[in-house]
């Protein structure tokens, strides 16, 4: 189901916890990858603090794969993605877009059937990140000290 407001959701209590429930259609599949009907085949993934869902909501329209039901009391960050994405649009080419380009390539990659409103592991998020927006190293006194003797 497209959301009719597309939104990223991030789980902000510590003591939160939510169940995400992939789709039916998607259990019992036989060309899935192995990994993939492992993850059918539960019948959901925990959310606790730290995680997020609906990430892809941000970078391309977006079908939501699943059902996410909060099973504690839970405070979630709700990040508009028409909004987002007017702020991001407005910076230019910036790690953002790069970032942006990296995930929309990742997800093209993708059976279809692998597809979720989770961080599915084979997505190295963390890489892509590192890889979208490089942080420099800093100088260290030493270098900038060799440096200026001519070494």
């Amino acid at each position: 189901k497209s959301p009719s407001v597309p939104q990223m959701y991030f789980v902000c209590s510590a003591g939160g916890e939510l169940r995400y429930f992939r789709n039916a259609d998607s259990r019992n599949r036989p060309n899935l990858s192995q990994r993939m009907q492992k993850m059918a085949l539960a019948e959901f993934s925990v959310m606790t603090r730290g995680h997020w869902a609906c990430e892809a909501t941000l970078w391309t329209q977006w079908v939501h794969r699943g059902s996410l039901a909060a099973t504690k009391d839970s405070v979630l960050l709700a990040l508009d993605a028409g909004k987002f994405t007017k702020i991001a649009a407005a910076s230019g080419r910036t790690c953002t877009f790069i970032y942006c380009e990296a995930f929309v390539r990742l997800l093209n990659d993708m059976d279809s059937d692998e597809l979720s409103d989770l961080c599915v592991p084979s997505m190295d998020l963390n890489a892509v990140a590192r890889e979208s927006c490089p942080v420099p190293r800093p100088r260290r006194y030493r270098d900038v000290w060799m440096g200026s003797r001519g070494q």
